[in-house]
């Protein structure tokens, strides 16, 4: 039987001034989160601050980068960095991209987090897998190699691998590569490598989209089926599947969630998430939640909450459960499904991670704008 979601923790009030003299007080969200929405509302009231509220500047969100210069300015991805790409669209057949918004999308007001305002990390092309490893941040890069970005700079990681993602408890990474025409996982503990399973085309339909490790080093990987090339063998509208590998063998744990997509843990390892970016069918769009059992077995799948064509997934050090949108936003939803809030960035995001000294920094990966970072959560300014 699923276990029962924590309680959603008691809210604390932030006082706002209005600038006709009155004075309000909003119920909020607790932590960080909360205080970023309470500064959403204020601006939607035409509100200051008051006594007692912390408030510190912040720059706007908006489509440019620093100037150059700026020590947050970005590292652009030159010819001898890593692959010599700069700023433009999707790379050609794009496994990931999903469909533009809607028109007439509803969009909530931008949540803003006046600790942090965003810093370009690098400029660049396609980015996804973000990974905090070793005090520093790894990503994909254009589906070609992965990356390290750090100090400003981008290098290759050595082993030169392509899509990387999860850490388990003994600090081991786990790789997806191509093989043939099917994948490879792997892991990977600096010059190590462990091939650990070949997934040929007949094993699942379609591709390992997305995949989170357990510290066990149990891996759960969404197969979505939509209309790329890879899926081209399964029927349109064939719903992917949730798979687990757990001891050298390969299983399918769920079927019929459609298109899945993004994938999660909590911190545990006894909740896991899994995005439906529902294609075909919008209305089936949302993130669904399933307990875990000490032997990472599966129970029966919740609807957790509606979400317009979910994507990456994280989990923050508070327990909330940030999904990428696609539509250049990120809603966090805390454990109980309750929404939190709307974060704004640049470009359609295609997943996130968190890192940084204490853990609190959310690095967020996009199609074609780079890669950023924001310190919503307290006490962390990388």
């Amino acid at each position: 039987m699923p276990a029962p979601p924590p309680p959603t923790p008691s809210l604390p009030a932030l006082h706002l001034a209005h600038r006709d003299g009155r004075s309000v007080t909003h119920g909020l969200a607790p932590g960080p989160v909360g205080f970023a929405l309470g500064f959403a509302v204020a601006v939607a009231l035409g509100c200051t601050a008051g006594e007692g509220a912390a408030v510190a500047d912040a720059a706007p969100l908006v489509d440019a980068p620093p100037t150059e210069g700026h020590p947050d300015a970005a590292s652009d991805l030159r010819d001898g960095d890593a692959g010599g790409l700069r700023d433009g669209g999707a790379a050609p057949g794009d496994a990931h991209a999903a469909p533009a918004p809607d028109a007439g999308t509803p969009v909530e007001p931008a949540s803003a987090y006046p600790e942090s305002p965003e810093r370009v990390l690098a400029t660049g092309r396609w980015t996804d897998l973000p990974s905090w490893r070793d005090g520093a941040l790894d990503v994909e890069l254009d589906r070609e190699q992965m990356v390290r970005v750090e100090d400003g700079a981008t290098e290759p990681i050595a082993p030169a691998l392509r899509r990387c993602r999860g850490v388990d408890g003994d600090g081991w990474r786990y790789c997806l590569e191509p093989r043939g025409e099917g994948q490879a996982l792997l892991r990977v503990d600096g010059e190590r490598e462990e091939e650990l399973l070949v997934l040929a085309p007949g094993d699942a339909p379609g591709f390992a989209n997305d995949w989170a490790v357990r510290a066990d080093g149990v891996v759960y990987f969404t197969n979505r089926c939509d209309e790329h090339p890879r899926c081209s063998a399964a029927p349109e509208g064939t719903p992917g599947g949730v798979y687990r590998y757990r001891d050298g063998a390969l299983e399918e744990v769920h079927a019929g969630i459609p298109n899945p997509n993004g994938i999660a843990l909590s911190a545990d390892g006894r909740t896991l998430y899994v995005a439906a970016a529902a294609y075909q069918d919008r209305s089936q769009a949302r993130v669904h939640r399933f307990a875990v059992d000490a032997a990472g077995e599966l129970g029966a799948p919740e609807a957790h909450f509606d979400v317009r064509t979910p994507d990456g997934m994280a989990v923050a050090p508070d327990g909330a459960l940030w999904v990428a949108a696609n539509d250049s936003s990120v809603v966090v939803h805390a454990p109980d499904g309750a929404r939190l809030g709307r974060l704004r960035a640049r470009g359609r995001i295609t997943n996130l991670t968190f890192g940084g000294p204490t853990g609190r920094t959310a690095y967020l990966t996009t199609d074609s704008k780079g890669v950023f970072a924001f310190a919503p959560l307290e006490g962390d300014a990388r």
